[in-house]
């Protein structure tokens, strides 16, 4: 969902780059088309210089929005890292409870033998 918004911002500002553009080029032809400077010059050039700083504007927040994008996708990419790890442990924990639990039988086997052979040598000890 963050990456589709990040996606969403990364596209409107890609579209204000090139409305800015559009709209440099069309103040940069009027610029040219009008003769004898005066107010309307005067006009052209501070639209110019304003559109200018949203270019210079739309072109830093797209930087930082791929920025960001960038962020995301090394982080949701760690994510899958630390839970493929995670995964990992889990069946290293269950093979090493399963080993414990073998054991555990083993060891009550070998006590139960032991009791069993010391019986038979207290009742042949007996005899």
């Amino acid at each position: 969902r963050e990456r589709r918004v990040q996606e969403e911002r990364s596209e409107a500002m890609r579209a204000e780059l090139i409305q800015a553009e559009d709209r440099e080029r069309r103040v940069r032809e009027e610029l040219l088309a009008a003769s004898g400077g005066g107010p309307m010059e005067q006009a052209l050039r501070e639209e110019l210089r304003q559109t200018r700083e949203a270019l210079a504007q739309a072109q830093a927040d797209t930087a930082l929005a791929q920025g960001a994008e960038a962020k995301l996708q090394a982080a949701q990419e760690e994510t899958r890292r630390v839970q493929l790890e995670a995964s990992e442990l889990k069946a290293q924990v269950t093979s090493i409870e399963c080993l414990s639990q073998a054991s555990s039988a083993e060891v009550q086997q070998l006590r139960s033998a032991l009791r069993e052979a010391q019986d038979q040598h207290d009742k042949v000890k007996v005899q």
